[in-house]
């Protein structure tokens, strides 16, 4: 078994030996230019030429068809502008208003019925203008009609007038004055400052609207707890207009029958 080992060692060192010889004799034989690579390329063989036979058919060239492009223009899409709509602008005309004063109404008096109670005669007051008035016949409603005056209210026709107390319970242990406010139509007008003022100056104030037993623009201002003879003035008053109706005159007689002062005042404009 031995043996047999260094016999394929020596056989395997014989080779590699003999080898590395054949590679040296390469290497010197290539630096001594004795050798050139390839070492083992094959001899290069000459290839006789080959003879054409004649045939006397001269080649022509063969045809080669051309093309000639077209100029034709290519299909462009071309845009067409569609008008857009325009908005005009159309002034509408403003509409003016005209202010037609239509004309006053004037109060033409009726013929007195006899039947009807005549009022209290009124003294003249010195200081502020009054206004007379004519009762209506019987069954007829008292209409205002008014006529040109520096005043914003004036009294309503039917008014003042002096009658038994009617708009509270006191009945007979009351005496005082009190209306309503209104406009040409009819309509309540509230908010009027009213003053009423005795024979001394003493002054008591009230607003209408604030007394609906007499209308809902209606007032009242309590003047003593019987009745008694006493005048006093009775007129539509602003702090910052002064005197806004004509200054009535109101006359207590000291009856039961006649404790209540009414007084109805009527704007004009």
């Amino acid at each position: 078994m031995g043996t047999g080992s260094n016999l394929l060692f020596n056989i395997i060192s014989f080779i590699f030996a003999a080898l590395t010889i054949i590679v040296l004799v390469l290497i010197i034989g290539i630096m001594s230019d004795a050798m050139t690579p390839p070492f083992f390329a094959p001899e290069p063989t000459t290839i006789p030429p080959t003879s054409v036979l004649d045939l006397g058919i001269t080649p022509t060239r063969p045809f080669i068809p051309t093309f000639t492009p077209s100029n034709t223009p290519d299909w462009t899409s071309t845009p067409t502008e569609t008008p857009q709509p325009t908005a005009t602008d159309t002034e509408t005309p403003t509409p003016t208003v005209t202010n037609t004063s239509a004309p006053r109404p004037t109060f033409t008096p009726s013929p007195v019925d006899a039947s009807v109670e005549a009022p209290v005669a009124e003294a003249p007051i010195a200081e502020a203008p009054t206004t007379s008035f004519t009762p209506e016949p019987s069954g007829a409603e008292p209409s205002a009609t008014p006529t040109d005056s520096p005043y914003r209210f004036i009294l309503q026709p039917g008014t003042p007038t002096v009658r038994d107390n009617f708009a509270n319970g006191l009945a007979c242990a009351w005496q005082g004055v009190g209306g309503q406010v209104v406009d040409q139509n009819g309509d309540p007008v509230i908010g009027v400052q009213i003053r009423v003022m005795d024979a001394s100056g003493n002054a008591q104030y009230t607003i209408s609207g604030t007394n609906s037993a007499y209308g809902p623009s209606g007032w009242e201002i309590g003047l003593g707890t019987q009745p008694a003879s006493a005048t006093y003035t009775v007129q539509l008053w602003s702090a910052n207009q002064g005197e806004m109706s004509p200054s009535v005159e109101i006359v207590f007689p000291g009856t039961c029958d006649q404790n209540l002062g009414l007084v109805n005042f009527v704007r004009t404009r």
